[in-house]
């Protein structure tokens, strides 16, 4: 057989896949060498180290097997030079950061994408469903487990042979998972679907009629969820504001972040209206999130969501308002929303009232545009720099100043920079696993800059003078 290193010559022997193979298998290479016969037993581990003077291999002929007795030389070099890609040095300081700040950029972008298009995947054992044909009577509904009804569906506990806990959705409208759009942020996308026969006072629990009988319905199999109403996370979060003002107003305004984050893909695809019972919201927690999850639950198509009457319609940014009034602890938005009776003085014992105040002017204005500046400013009160204040006129809410500019993307970069940091410590550079919260953080990080920084604070000072 032809030695593999034959056609290898002497000043290309630091490149090849031998080499680098000796140097990065340093604390093996006694046990390497043995494999191979044609290395003079001169050969020592520091020959391959820092200023080797060379290596003794036999000769080499092109064609021809190796011989014994030459001596190729080695290129005086440390361990970094075996980089095939050629080393980039700017010429000065500034350009250095740069290229470290786009690095760093491009690298928390890539990181996005992999978690994006792995956030509706599921890593649990729960995943075996997926290829197994299943039948209601193999899972066991959990009798003391709390039960969400929302509409037509309903949320169950239950348990699969016995040993796999999962989260059922049981309805009788069909929601079929392949209507649940992977590019909606604000999807719900079961490990299984089926149909079957299933007891009707399952749904109608108020139905004591419906007990004896069967119907036909849709199951659908998770990964063991927590299922909120918004009416039931509204209500917990004003328990919340009693003990922790700050951390309420924070998940109020991440709820408010995500729904409008929903709300924005039901714009690109042209729904401009949604139903006012707004039965179709749910929240939901996961096992590896601190933080609820805003879901948009279609029947069928996204379009469906804004079936019912006109009259009982909303429009996206006033649905938008609704959810944050209701959030807020004030009864009745929808219908304060539609009588255009509100006052904002109800929001006055809120210690962020006047950015809730400047968000809700904003969406009532319904603009094409009203959805991304509130969500601008509510990733501004979440993320943003607390400790970079500026002397802001309201004449000067859409100037840039140069300097201040400069202090917000001194301040992203650092930011980009840790989180980064922090991800490579924490996380499995291939699977990384992200919480809600820090999802929509990563994302902010990623997409915005310091002017739109530098806007969003303007706005809020100039509210708060």
């Amino acid at each position: 057989m032809r030695n593999p290193f034959s056609r290898v010559s002497g000043e290309n022997l630091s490149g090849c896949k031998f080499y680098e193979r000796v140097v990065l298998k340093k604390g093996n290479l006694e046990k390497v060498y043995a494999k191979l016969p044609i290395v003079s037993p001169g050969i020592t581990e520091s020959s391959f180290g820092i200023g080797a003077p060379s290596c003794i291999l036999g000769d080499v002929d092109e064609g021809s097997e190796v011989g014994a007795g030459t001596i190729w030389p080695c290129r005086k070099s440390s361990r970094l030079s075996l980089r095939k890609a050629k080393s980039v040095v700017h010429k000065s300081l500034e350009d250095n950061y740069g290229a470290v700040v786009s690095a760093n950029h491009q690298t928390l972008t890539q990181i996005l994408e992999q978690v994006s298009m792995s956030q509706h995947t599921t890593t649990s054992k729960v995943k075996i469903l997926e290829d197994v044909q299943l039948h209601f009577n193999d899972f066991t509904l959990l009798e003391d487990s709390r039960v969400t009804v929302i509409g037509h569906m309903a949320f169950y506990s239950a348990i699969w042979q016995q040993n796999i806990e999962v989260t059922l959705m049981i309805t009788d409208k069909c929601p079929s998972a392949a209507n649940q759009s992977l590019r909606n942020p604000c999807a719900l996308i079961p490990t299984a679907e089926f149909e079957d026969h299933i007891p009707m006072n399952l749904l109608f629990r108020h139905n004591t009629d419906a007990d004896d009988r069967l119907g036909r319905g849709t199951i659908w199999v998770m990964e063991r969820t927590r299922v909120e109403t918004l009416e039931n996370v509204a209500d917990s979060l004003h328990l919340q504001a009693e003990t922790d003002t700050e951390g309420y107003e924070r998940e109020v305004c991440f709820v408010l972040l995500q729904l409008i984050n929903g709300l924005k893909h039901l714009q690109v695809l042209g729904i401009e209206e949604v139903n006012g019972q707004m039965d179709e919201f749910l929240l939901i927690m996961r096992s590896n999130d601190t933080n609820y999850r805003f879901v948009i639950l279609s029947k069928g198509s996204d379009s469906s969501i804004a079936d019912g009457p006109p009259e009982r319609k909303l429009s996206l940014c006033q649905c938008a308002l609704a959810v944050m009034l209701l959030l807020l602890n004030v009864e009745s938005p929808v219908r304060l929303i539609q009588n255009g009776n509100f006052r904002w003085e109800r929001l006055k014992l809120l210690s962020s009232r006047y950015a809730f105040t400047l968000i809700g002017d904003i969406l009532r204005q319904e603009r094409a545009t009203s959805l991304s500046q509130a969500k601008l400013l509510l990733e501004y009160m979440i993320w943003g720099p607390t400790d970079l204040s500026f002397d802001v006129q309201p004449s000067e809410v859409n100037y840039v100043g140069s300097d201040d500019e400069k202090a917000y993307q001194r301040w992203l970069d650092l930011e980009r920079a840790t989180v980064l940091n922090n991800l490579i410590r924490t996380q499995s550079l291939w699977q990384i696993r992200l919480t809600v919260f820090e999802e929509y953080m990563l994302s902010f990080l990623v997409r915005t800059c310091a002017k739109t920084l530098h806007e969003a604070a303007a706005q809020l000072q100039v509210m708060y003078k």
